[in-house]
């Protein structure tokens, strides 16, 4: 475990009411002992990505939605896990992953707001004793491209090929005025049963039950993975090519067959007929999309990225 030596800056000593000191061992830090006040709850269901495709460490409830939540900060302006008053930078959420694989997109849930053309950082590090270490990969994401209180889909622009092992899904912001806003929602204890979060505080990462009222947290974020062959099969007989080049996929069938092609919320965005040993093109906006070619002997499922 690192050694900590939580410090506050000398323009939040207005805040030290609201925060103990505590000793655990040789680590000394300042935790914030005001409870998070929850101002928005979801109200609405989700796309839905792919199950299979989708790593979370969210648990939901009997009740969907109930326990997602935005938290303010008492006596601070901002929310636990976003921009605030007290400068945390960063948000992050483990992922501990057992197959090698592909990172082809994020699963996000976030508050925004974007007036002055601001982005955050979304980034994928890899584990340092605990901690995210080196940033294996970044992308700049416009606020403006987030939707606030909806699911929502950022697709990395180069697919991030990884072998088992921990790794961290973090986003950065930054307080350069003018400001916009960005925040993710989030679970903690009782729901989050082991602390999957981290932050960014005076410059160092420390886990959000470090700072945050001695809670568990999770983030609502999520890793969009491909773990297996880019082309899956189940009993299908039917000889299958697909390709694309400048936003047209050109679907190769050996058998009639129905076409459909989903993006990764699952969304249906057409369904298209081939009959046997034909090419069907089909034009498609930039993203990534599954096409699923159905016969009457099978169906295979291949993601396809068009830029």
């Amino acid at each position: 475990m690192k050694k900590i030596t939580f410090l506050m800056a000398l323009a939040l000593i207005i805040s030290a009411a609201n925060a103990q000191e505590m000793n655990q061992g040789n680590k000394t830090l300042k935790q914030f002992n005001s409870e998070p006040s929850a101002i928005s709850k979801l109200n609405c269901t989700s796309r839905g990505v792919q199950d299979e495709q989708l790593i979370m460490n969210w648990v939901p409830d009997e009740e969907e939605w109930t326990n997602v939540a935005i938290y303010t900060i008492t006596g601070q302006w901002g929310w636990v896990c976003g921009m605030n008053g007290y400068g945390m930078t960063e948000d992050a959420e483990r992922f501990d992953l057992t197959e090698s694989g592909q990172i082809l997109g994020v699963y996000i849930l976030a508050h925004t707001s974007s007036t002055f053309g601001r982005s955050v950082t979304l980034k994928i590090y890899n584990d340092d004793s605990g901690y995210p270490g080196t940033a294996l990969y970044t992308q700049q994401v416009p606020i403006s491209s987030i939707p606030t209180e909806e699911t929502h889909v950022i697709e990395l622009n180069t697919p991030f090929s990884y072998t088992p092992g921990t790794y961290y899904l973090s986003f950065a912001f930054n307080y350069a005025a003018p400001m916009d806003s960005f925040a993710l929602y989030n679970q903690y204890m009782p729901y989050a049963t082991i602390n999957t979060a981290y932050q960014i505080y005076n410059g160092q990462w420390h886990s959000l039950d470090e700072i945050w009222t001695s809670k568990t947290w999770n983030l609502y974020v999520g890793l969009i993975v491909d773990q297996q062959s880019s082309v899956t099969d189940i009993n299908s007989t039917n000889n299958i090519n697909i390709s694309q080049n400048d936003g047209q996929v050109s679907v190769t069938v050996s058998e009639n067959s129905t076409v459909r092609v989903l993006d990764m919320t699952g969304r249906l965005m057409g369904t298209y007929y081939a009959t046997s040993n034909s090419t069907l093109n089909i034009n498609q906006q930039p993203g990534l999309y599954l096409f699923e070619v159905q016969s009457s002997n099978g169906i295979s499922t291949k993601k396809v990225l068009i830029k």
